[in-house]
This record gives C-alpha cells, structure tokens and sequence, in this order.
C-alpha cells in the first residue's frame, strides 16, 4: 500500500526507484504502509511458527501447524527477521524493497551504493545485517539534500 505512505515517504521511495533503475539496478518492493492490525498479525505469525510450531511434530498439533506454515509462507515471512509488533510502516514512514546495484554503478563519476543512493533519495536501512530489505524515511536535512540526484522529468 503506497497511497497511506506519508508524502515525504513516498516522493523519497519514487526517487530512490527512480535512481537505482536508471543506474541499472534492480528495485522490487515488497511492502509499504501497513495497517497496525496487519503488522501485529505479521508479528504473531512469525511468533507461532518459529517459537512454536516449526518443530512441533505432534499428532495433535498436525492441522495447525500446516495453518500457520502455510501463513508464513504467505507472507514470506523469515526465520531470521521477526517483525516487530509496532513499526514504522503503521506510520507510512517505511517500505520494504529488494535492491540490488550493478558493482560499475556511477553518479556523478563516483561509485554508488544502495544505501548512498537511499540517503540521497531520504532514506536509510536501519539495520542492514538483520533487516536488508528496510528502508525508513530520514529527518528531513535541507542542508544535506541540496546537492542530491534531481529526477529527469
């Protein structure tokens, strides 16, 4: 959902798209705004299925585990990225995008990287090694943003 991003939010994900395609990158979005039930729900899967059920091999618990495993999956959720009960993305101040750039990528005859390209564009991952695909909106710079990339109209 990108039309519940917050303005900054979603001008700063258009750019950041905009930049990473025409340097020959790739950039898939996975996620944008969602909606506090949604995200409590993402969090409550991901609890279920690997503190709970993954390893569950009783009989019993059969019918439930295939529910909820089938939910994980649904969601492509991941064993090493437990979502947080209250983030970001309730606020329309983050998205959740693959990115990959070419090792040749250049602006402005230096080389560039998903996350130089993310800040110049206004946003950051915050924690890159346990969750690569998220990007948050950054405070607002001026200063900072003067001399970032201009999209071609």
């Amino acid at each position: 959902d990108v039309d519940d991003l917050r303005p900054d939010a979603a001008q700063a994900l258009d750019t950041f798209k905009e930049m990473v395609v025409s340097l020959g990158g790739t950039f898939e979005l996975k996620s944008a705004y969602r909606p506090p039930a949604y995200q409590a729900h993402l969090h409550e899967v991901w609890v279920k299925w690997v503190k709970e059920l993954r390893n569950n091999r009783s009989i019993g618990c059969r019918a439930l585990r295939e529910e909820v495993g089938s939910e994980f999956a649904r969601h492509q959720l991941l064993f090493k990225q437990q979502p947080v009960p209250d983030s970001v993305h309730v606020l329309g101040l983050a998205f959740d995008a693959a990115v990959a750039m070419p090792r040749a990528a250049r602006l402005n005859g230096k080389r560039v990287t998903v996350d130089k390209l993310a800040a110049l564009a206004g946003m950051k991952r915050p924690t890159i090694r346990r969750d690569p695909v998220h990007f948050k909106l950054l405070p607002e710079r001026p200063a900072a943003m003067s001399y970032a990339y201009t999209p071609t109209l």
